[in-house]
């Protein structure tokens, strides 16, 4: 009992000792050391040196791996290269910097492996605290190089005589450890693995003591690797008595002491001691903190999902959970928008005078001025693509992705701006940690996005050039020549500079869209045969023709039982009247639809929808304005006797006394009837150009497609047309098209085709005749009505002015007084008077031929 006691003061007093004696000497060996010689040594190394030493670092951190590797084969379990790797670096980098004896590594393994397997827990913590001693196993052996002569090491030990007790007891660990295994007769297979692990341990020790000599060497110290290999064995020893993370002091004491031997300066000992620091325990640390907090993110998803309150909470409010994912989306754009404005300031703002200096001695003029403009250039590529970045498009997370990287590249390389860079490799971590939640092919700019984001970016290049002119440190200091060279202060260079950056970050990110593009099979592109067979066995509408025009795509629900019409204009998917098919399959077509449009972050509208379906609309979340009314003639009431219509009677008389003649020609149509339909159409056109989408326009394969009406003079010359509008119900309405005629024709030309048109539809049995809508009747007129229905009904009125809308209302009346509503349906908050300008310029968009 008194002998347990006396051990476990021992082990509490001796480190304590040696961390006393360290101080001391640490304090009388670094007195010598200038800081402002060591800051211009740490100055005077080339990047390509420093990129050596993190390869070096990193490759010899990777041999901790191979623990991991044979602790999975001894417990037998199943994980992937990548995540034995993962929970290996994990382990191993916070095991280097926090330490506890091996405790942080082996509970990290535990926590870790017990988590991605299931394997039993008591089997994985007893192999894993076997395996966590033995990692000294390696130092235990390279103990005796010094002991047997084979490196020099009695410098140090007539300095320190405490390490000489301390390299004898680290070389004795091994055949004291051997000698346990023997007289506890353990199996054969226990004593296998140890000779692996104690492979294992010689590589991770040597490849350490690589790194310093390896640091040594590029940076211009020729000490022999064997001298080194002794110092290292020395200073290992030492960090592992001290019991502090890492040998933290006495490691570097030792290398300091045994360096200073051989004639090396203190200032250029500190500067390799740093460095290795640096690039063996830090560099692998910053990786094991992202691999880490991958681990933490997908751990915590892992439970959320699977806790019960977690599960109710989401069942009762769904909202909040929406909303989280939109704030974190919002505050990820925000810094890639930062980010962005970041590299800018950073591209108008000098820098520290030594760094600049520092960066011209290592790096030609022009390749400074090229890192310059490039981080200008990546700055405004991350403005621009920080709206796609919270819309979740997936081209858009590659392209800022690569232009985060590069950007922590170019702003580091113009002026070593680590900060910045520090700052952006945070920002691509917590990128990379969303990317699965970017789905979107695509998503255009809707006019307010477009005017938004050209705002902040000019305003951006605005202040990047405001605070470069302003803010000149040669103003206020005295530079070398070549150095002011450096420094972008004149006006036309700072536009310059900004405005070469706008266009190639245009040129960027349109090219990189591009190339990332899918080539995707579009399903909406069917052909008209399709449409064709569709209608036979199905209802239409009035608007239904209109698909025959080779202005509109087709979206086709699932199951074959629905299209719609539509065409896209900005952000808007422009669908033209109600859904065709089967109203069993409207839903779906609707949801099938939401999700299409969102995919390519369009927004869904209906245009020119009937009354009967608004609840419909309302329930999927429309919100409506009226566009108009139709006007309906019931062709059974309808009649020329009576005193109101005797104007209509006298111009019906009128044409037969005077010879004219009214006729319907069914297709095929010849060519010369066809070009003689032309010839009337461009001239009742004009200077006017065709408009489309929900309204007809003279194409030769179009007007194949139905019969035409025409009214020809007794010199057997067409004056007017009219092209029919199959509505495919079953003969319940009849409608036209287009209605063209000639300049020069009598007065009441018109009211004749419609007469003429009323008597074909009676004959043929149909039950109503569309007259077609009067746009914006009733519509915006009341004081009552809201600001923007009054705004969007003149933009509206203006958008077909060539069409006279005013006076259609007025003319229809003259054949019935039946009109029903047509509505425009929008989802969300979207502005009406910008829709209804996209639509009147949708509208009246280029055919193309």
């Amino acid at each position: 009992m008194l002998r347990v006691q006396i051990v476990k003061v021992v082990k509490l007093i001796l480190p304590v000792i040696l961390l006393i004696v360290i101080f001391f000497e640490g304090k009388k060996e670094l007195k010598n050391i200038d800081p402002s010689t060591l800051l211009v040594e740490l100055q005077s190394y080339s990047l390509m040196h420093i990129f050596l030493m993190v390869v070096l670092g990193i490759l010899a951190f990777s041999s901790l791996l191979f623990y991991d590797f044979l602790l999975i084969k001894l417990l037998n379990i199943r994980l992937s290269l990548f995540k034995i790797a993962k929970i290996s670096w994990i382990a191993n980098s916070f095991n280097n910097v926090l330490g506890f004896g091996g405790l942080a590594g082996a509970s990290l393994r535990g926590m870790l492996y017990k988590r991605h397997s299931d394997v039993d827990g008591d089997q994985l913590m007893s192999s894993i605290l076997w395996v966590t001693p033995l990692m000294l196993s390696g130092l235990s052996i390279l103990a005796w190089l010094p002991i047997l002569s084979l490196v020099p090491l009695e410098f140090i030990f007539e300095k320190h005589q405490w390490l000489r007790f301390g390299v004898w007891g680290m070389a004795a660990y091994i055949p004291l450890y051997l000698f346990y295994l023997l007289i506890s007769k353990k199996k054969s297979s226990r004593i296998k693995n140890l000779l692996f692990i104690l492979v294992i341990s010689v590589i991770e020790w040597l490849s350490a003591a690589i790194v310093l000599w390896g640091v040594a060497r590029l940076l211009g110290n020729h000490i022999s690797f064997p001298v080194m290999l002794a110092i290292f064995v020395a200073g290992a020893i030492a960090g592992v008595i001290s019991l502090v993370p890492g040998g933290l002091g006495s490691f570097d004491l030792m290398v300091i002491v045994g360096m200073a031997n051989y004639g090396v300066e203190d200032n250029h000992i500190i500067v390799i001691v740093l460095f290795y620091r640096l690039f063996y325990y830090i560099v692998p640390f910053i990786l094991g903190l992202v691999f880490a907090s991958t681990e933490v993110v997908s751990h915590t998803r892992s439970v959320m999902a699977n806790n019960k309150y977690y599960k109710q909470l989401r069942a009762i409010l769904p909202i909040p959970e929406f909303l989280i994912s939109n704030l974190s989306h919002l505050a990820l754009a925000l810094l890639v928008f930062m980010s962005g404005v970041l590299l800018l300031l950073s591209a108008s703002l000098p820098g520290t005078l030594e760094r600049i200096t520092f960066a011209e001695r290592l790096l030609s003029y022009p390749i400074l001025n090229l890192s310059h403009q490039l981080s200008v250039t990546a700055g405004i590529s991350l403005l621009l693509l920080s709206r796609s970045i919270f819309l979740k498009v997936k081209d858009a997370y590659i392209l800022t992705y690569v232009i985060l990287l590069a950007g922590a590249l170019f702003t580091f390389s113009k002026g070593f701006d680590f900060e910045e860079a520090l700052f952006l490799l945070g920002i691509t971590g917590l990128l990379r940690l969303s990317k699965r939640h970017f789905y979107r092919i695509y998503s255009p700019l809707s006019w307010t996005a477009f005017m938004t984001m050209g705002a902040l970016t000019i305003g951006s290049i605005i202040t990047y050039v405001s605070i470069g002119y302003f803010d000149q440190p040669f103003e206020r200091f005295r530079l070398p020549g070549k150095l002011k060279d450096l420094l972008i202060k004149q006006p036309n260079e700072l536009v310059m500079t900004g405005t070469l950056g706008l266009i190639l970050a245009l040129l960027f990110n349109a090219i990189g869209f591009k190339m990332l593009a899918f080539k995707r099979k579009t399903r909406e592109e069917e052909n008209h045969l399709s449409i064709e067979t569709f209608l036979e066995n199905h209802t239409g509408n009035v608007l239904t023709h209109l698909a025959f025009l080779n202005d509109k795509k087709f979206f086709w629900s699932n199951d074959q039982q629905v299209f719609m019409m539509y065409a896209v204009i900005s952000d808007k998917l422009v669908v033209l009247g109600d859904p065709i098919g089967s109203s069993k399959s409207y839903q779906q077509a609707m949801n099938e639809l939401h999700s299409y449009a969102d995919l390519r972050g369009l927004n869904p509208i209906f245009y020119q929808v009937n009354k009967e379906m608004l609840p419909f609309y309302h329930e999927n979340g429309y919100q409506f304005f009226k566009l108009g009314e139709e006007a309906y003639i019931h062709l059974e009431e309808f009649t020329l006797s009576g005193k109101k219509r005797a104007g209509l009677r006298a111009v019906k008389n009128k044409f037969e006394r005077e010879g004219y003649i009214f006729s319907v020609v069914y297709p095929p149509f010849q060519e010369p009837f066809l070009k003689e339909l032309e010839i009337v159409s461009k001239d009742w056109l004009g200077y006017r150009k065709e408009k489309g989408f929900s309204l007809g326009f003279f194409d030769m394969s179009y007007i194949q497609k139905a019969p035409v009406a025409v009214l020809k003079s007794k010199e057997n010359e067409i004056i007017a047309f009219a092209t029919f509008m199959p509505t495919y119900d079953d003969n319940e309405t009849f409608s036209i098209d287009l209605m063209r005629h000639r300049r020069e024709i009598p007065n009441g030309t018109m009211d004749m085709i419609f007469l003429s048109l009323i008597e074909y539809a009676k004959e043929h049995q149909y039950k109503w005749f569309n007259l077609g809508m009067a746009p914006l009747s009733n519509v915006g007129n009341n004081n009552r009505a809201f600001l923007d229905e009054r705004i969007a009904s003149k933009i509206y009125q203006y958008g077909h002015r060539f069409y006279a809308f005013e006076g259609v209302r007025k003319y229809k009346e003259k054949f019935t007084s039946k009109w029903e509503p047509k509505y425009l349906a929008v989802r969300g908050r979207q502005s009406l008077p910008i829709t209804m300008l996209q639509l009147a310029l949708l509208i009246s968009r280029k055919k193309k031929k």
